[in-house]
């Protein structure tokens, strides 16, 4: 499911989460995580609906009978709020990251056996390719695991994934495999959001 996330002052957290299903047969407003309400049709959407707030304040959520472009609208007290945090498909995000989890394992599992057969037995690139393999096949496995929808496999990919950049600069940084590091970061926090995202819409949140 689509997901729009909107903060409710400038620059603040984003609080307001509006989540619907394609065919926009059922929409979900949530508020710090707790349902507001829903709406159950597109034309009930297109008619639009005020939610009151704890605060006093009044939000507005509406979509337009033409939203090609914008899908939804959304006022607060009367102004105009914009959203500052678009998830399309969290689906599509965490297949990415489980993608790169089986990236990672693949590049190291085959590096680490090039190194060992390079290294015509000699003990350190042995050893420096079996810790090669190792740290590979770790990731292929938590790929495995994450492709489950398990969130401490990924996040245990996370931790490892920073902990390989850490080691990159201490032991002097070189910028291409940093840059692609960053990349495969980027792609795993991202699956970690989606997957959060994933399980509150099968718990009916969304």
């Amino acid at each position: 499911m689509p997901v729009l996330q909107f903060a409710l002052e400038p620059r603040g957290p984003r609080r307001l989460e509006i989540c619907w299903t394609p065919d926009w047969r059922h929409t979900s407003v949530r508020l710090d995580g707790a349902s507001l309400g829903s709406f159950e049709t597109k034309e009930e959407l297109e008619q639009g609906r005020e939610f009151r707030l704890n605060a006093g304040s009044v939000l507005t959520v509406q979509r337009p009978r033409h939203g090609w472009l914008v899908p939804l609208e959304v006022h607060l007290d009367g102004r105009r709020i914009f959203p500052s945090g678009f998830v399309a498909d969290p689906q599509a995000a965490f297949r990415r990251a489980v993608h790169t989890l089986w990236l990672i394992g693949a590049i190291n599992a085959a590096t680490g056996l090039w190194i060992m057969y390079s290294s015509q037995a000699r003990t350190p690139g042995v050893a420096a390719g079996l810790v090669t393999l190792v740290y590979g096949l770790a990731f292929l496995v938590l790929g495995a695991l994450a492709r489950r929808t398990s969130m401490a496999a990924l996040r245990i990919a996370v931790g490892l994934q920073v902990f390989s950049l850490v080691v990159n600069l201490f032991q002097g940084l070189r910028p291409g495999p940093f840059i692609l590091g960053l990349g495969f970061l980027f792609f795993m926090l991202r699956g970690v959001k989606a997957l959060k995202t994933i399980r509150g819409q099968a718990l009916g949140r969304c």
